[in-house]
This record gives C-alpha cells, sequence and structure tokens, in this order.
C-alpha cells in the first residue's frame, strides 16, 4: 500500500522521508495479566517468539502436505465419502437413505 503511494524502502515515512525507518518494537501478549502489567518480554520488532516459531514450522509443514497431486486429492476425496457414508449408515441406519447421500457431504 505505502508503495503504491510513492513509498520507497530505503526512505522514511512521511512527506520529507525523514521518519521512521524501522517497524516500531511491540511485545506479543500472550497471557491473560492486562494491558499494563509488568512483563519480562522484551520489545521485539517481530512477532515470533520460540515457541511460535515451532508453530509456524508445523503449519508449514501441513501446507506442504496440504499440496497434494490431483490423484492424491481424488483418493483422499473418495476415502472422506466413504467415511462420511459409513458414519451416516451407523447414525441413521442403512434404511430409506437412497437419495439423501448428498447431505451428509
Amino acid at each position: 500500500m505505502l508503495m503504491g503511494m510513492g513509498w520507497t524502502q530505503d526512505s522514511g515515512l512521511g512527506p520529507t522521508g525523514a521518519g521512521r525507518v524501522e517497524p516500531v518494537a511491540t511485545v506479543l501478549k500472550t497471557d491473560r495479566a492486562g494491558v499494563g502489567a509488568q512483563t519480562s518480554a522484551k520489545p521485539r520488532v517481530t512477532h515470533f517468539p520460540d515457541e511460535q516459531q515451532q508453530r509456524l514450522a508445523r503449519k508449514r509443514k501441513q501446507e506442504a502436505e496440504a499440496t497434494l497431486s490431483q490423484a492424491e486429492r481424488k483418493v483422499r476425496r473418495l476415502q472422506d465419502q466413504q467415511r462420511d457414508r459409513a458414519l451416516g449408515r451407523e447414525l441413521y441406519g442403512a434404511e430409506d437413505l437412497d437419495g439423501y447421500e448428498e447431505f451428509f457431504q
């Protein structure tokens, strides 16, 4: 957004370009203590402490696994449909379900 308005990365904010160059250091609040409570956390520019780095790595790994080929997606979709049908038969019984499969998806 800023670049669309004429800002460049090596200049500061403001009309003369003499403003802030680096982002404001902040502390990510992960407790329930209150906004003004004293904490031992050091203000950082990033919001990713060690435990959040691990969460981010797990999320990236899950996203990498989520990029499946078309054949793998089709197999997974068919497995999900079979599981859903089996669950529907188990919950509602197998009688008179013809024509209602679309509601169990």
